[in-house]
């Protein structure tokens, strides 16, 4: 307050007058230039998704993309562009025109790639600017019907029974599906045959279809195959049951 009264006794009546005028005009050709730009957005969006479709990450950008579309009026595109653990996708949005039409949805994925790989084409924190946290889920862990398996202490008794009999699939090798049977051998001191597959989609078409014997999947994507009896679920990976599943026991 002191510092502005010093300023104000420091100008002139017309000085001071004119200083505010041309303050305010200023302030009016900024308003002026932000009314005469587009209301965003004006055309479509596009949404990368770094999976096939039918995963986890692929049902939530298109959960949310039609509530946007709903509410901008503006089309909200899902562009699944798969591979390498979803790096692909992101280096396409990280060398998009940054003016917000090109955005992203990503999985846990994302941020182990950047322990993963050693040479990526983009910068996991200084390339993209967050949004927002859209949802979080657990895994879990599941069977063929096949197996001779309903829990997971009967899968770490087979296993070190018979090292290397059961296979587990994933959504690809450096995926967090394939990060978590890891930790899962490591932690029980098992042996399993990681089959890798191209996206969250294939690793449980092949679940079910009997190629592989265990998964370790998300509960978005695997939810209504558990329910349908389709698969056999062990445990979730959460610390506590999931709302969704509460009739499944916690790894």
């Amino acid at each position: 307050r002191a510092s502005m009264r010093r300023w104000i006794a420091s100008k002139s009546p017309m000085r001071l007058r004119l200083s505010f005028f041309l303050a305010f005009v200023a302030a009016l050709a900024n308003v002026q230039a932000e009314a005469a730009q587009p209301a965003y957005p004006s055309r479509p969006i596009r949404v990368i998704v770094g999976f096939p479709p039918a995963g986890a990450a692929d049902i939530f950008a298109r959960l949310v993309g039609q509530k946007l579309t709903e509410v901008w009026g503006q089309s909200v595109v899902v562009d699944n562009r798969p591979g390498a653990g979803s790096t692909i996708g992101s280096e396409i949005v990280a060398n998009a025109t940054p003016d917000g039409y090109t955005l992203m949805v990503v999985s846990a994925s994302y941020a182990t790639s950047a322990g993963l790989y050693r040479k990526l084409k983009y910068h996991p924190i200084d390339s993209f600017i967050p949004i927002t946290q859209i949802s979080s889920s657990p895994n879990v862990f599941m069977a063929h019907p096949s197996v001779p398996v309903n829990t997971v202490m009967d899968v770490i008794r087979i296993s070190k029974s018979s090292p290397g009999k059961l296979t587990i699939g994933s959504a690809g090798t450096g995926s967090i599906t394939h990060l978590a049977g890891e930790l899962f051998m490591s932690m029980a001191r098992v042996k399993l045959v990681h089959v890798p597959y191209k996206g969250g989609a294939p690793n449980l078409i092949a679940v079910i279809g009997g190629e592989i014997n265990l998964l370790f999947a998300s509960v978005p994507a695997s939810l209504g195959h558990v329910k349908a009896a389709r698969v056999r679920a062990l445990g979730v990976t959460s610390a506590k049951r999931s709302p969704a599943l509460p009739d499944v026991p916690t790894v």
